[in-house]
């Protein structure tokens, strides 16, 4: 399948490689009524552990954990592979973050982090995101990391990594 090579940012220099994963194909649905596939592949065990760092956060602020939601879990997902194409809180349909099965009430989204303490770092100091980790009134979250890649014409990999954090 190949292999990506981690680079580091300050020297250039070659820091490991991660082997890429099989990709599975998905669709999502455009604006135009067209559809794009995709793919890529989600990295639960980041998921699960920007999960984690969430709630040491909520609880050093005095807040509750939030419960693990399965529910919305298919709405972070479907949204994570979607803002591979449209970065935003609106869907590439033209719908909102939560009309997928209107299952939660706030939203979290990054892109190209590399890490679950580097885009939870992000996260906390965006005025907008840190609301949304704080609000007392969620008590359930789900969140996805999708993983996709691209090739240039050189045969070289370009590793792509999108963040959800969906709310309840």
């Amino acid at each position: 399948m190949g292999a990506y090579k981690q680079i580091c940012e300050k020297c250039g220099r070659t820091v490991g490689t991660v082997a890429i994963r099989p990709h599975s194909t998905y669709t999502i649905e455009l604006a135009n009524g067209q559809t794009k596939e995709v793919k890529g592949y989600f990295d639960d065990a980041m998921a699960r552990e920007i999960f984690n760092e969430l709630n040491a956060f909520r609880q050093e602020n005095g807040l509750n954990a939030l419960n693990w939601n399965s529910a919305i879990k298919v709405n972070s997902d479907v949204r994570a592979i979607e803002i591979g194409t449209y970065f935003s809180h609106t869907r590439p349909n033209g719908g909102k973050f939560n009309s997928i099965n209107n299952s939660c009430s706030g939203e979290n989204i990054a892109a190209e982090f590399t890490s679950a303490s580097s885009v939870m770092e992000g996260w906390k100091n965006s005025a907008g995101h840190r609301a949304n980790m704080l609000y007392a009134g969620f008590t359930s979250c789900a969140v996805s990391v999708f993983v996709y890649y691209d090739v240039n014409e050189y045969g070289y990999y370009s590793r792509h990594m999108k963040f959800v954090q969906n709310f309840r």
